[in-house]
């Protein structure tokens, strides 16, 4: 058995602070697609990030041809990069149909990203 009355956090250090956080919706087209997602640190954070489409599945937000048709609808996340001001999260389109709506939902921490 643990004994966790001595365990204590302290405000010298940050845990994984989240200094940010929301959703944006996303929507793919017939074409490649970059949705970007203000975060304004002045630095590269530490982020996490998922994304829905209309299975109410969620997933990391990853890129590659892994991501590819992930939910069933022909959609494939091209590039995810992060920058001093934004994210930047890439969408195509397989089928280079009427596309698809989403919700990509997300955090920037105030750890920099090594």
């Amino acid at each position: 058995m643990s004994d966790f009355s001595k365990i204590a956090f302290s405000s010298a250090y940050r845990y994984e602070r989240v200094v940010a956080k929301g959703s944006t919706a996303i929507t793919t087209g017939a074409s490649l697609r970059t949705m970007t997602i203000a975060h304004n640190l002045g630095y590269k954070p530490y982020f996490k990030a998922w994304y829905t489409f209309s299975s109410g599945k969620y997933f990391q937000l990853f890129a590659g041809t892994t991501s590819y048709n992930i939910d069933g609808n022909d959609e494939q996340v091209e590039d995810v990069y992060v920058d001093n001001t934004n994210l930047y999260v890439t969408l195509f389109d397989t089928t280079f149909g009427a596309g698809h709506s989403g919700t990509i939902y997300y955090r920037f921490y105030a750890e920099k990203l090594s």
